[in-house]
């Protein structure tokens, strides 16, 4: 993953157990070299007394400076990952909302 400005991310999974032991996991950036975590969600576990039909998601959101990261997943053995999801927010460069206001205002007035 790559960002080419300050960005707002959004990064998890969800996690269940299996072979009746308790089970989760969490994710995490790292930096591009995939030696320095850089920020991570909390742990996700279901307990070996609860069903192996609960997935329990772990998230967390950060913001990013422009460069390379690596997503990772960690996930116990005892444990099932689905629906890994990272969301880079882009931000818009400043001219644009100034440009986006003046495009609505133009919209927005009355012919006379």
């Amino acid at each position: 993953m790559k960002t080419t400005r300050f960005s707002p991310a959004l990064l998890g999974a969800s996690f269940s157990r299996r072979d009746g032991d308790t089970g989760g996991g969490s994710t995490a950036i790292f930096d591009s070299t995939n030696t320095i975590s850089l920020f991570s969600s909390p742990p996700a576990i279901v307990d070996a007394s609860e069903s192996q039909e609960i997935w329990r998601v772990s998230s967390a959101t950060a913001v990013l400076a422009p460069g390379s990261y690596i997503f990772r997943v960690n996930i116990d053995d005892t444990a099932n990952a689905d629906a890994t999801f990272v969301d880079v927010t882009p931000v818009p460069e400043p001219g644009t909302a100034a440009f986006l206001a003046g495009a609505l205002a133009l919209c927005l007035r009355r012919r006379k």
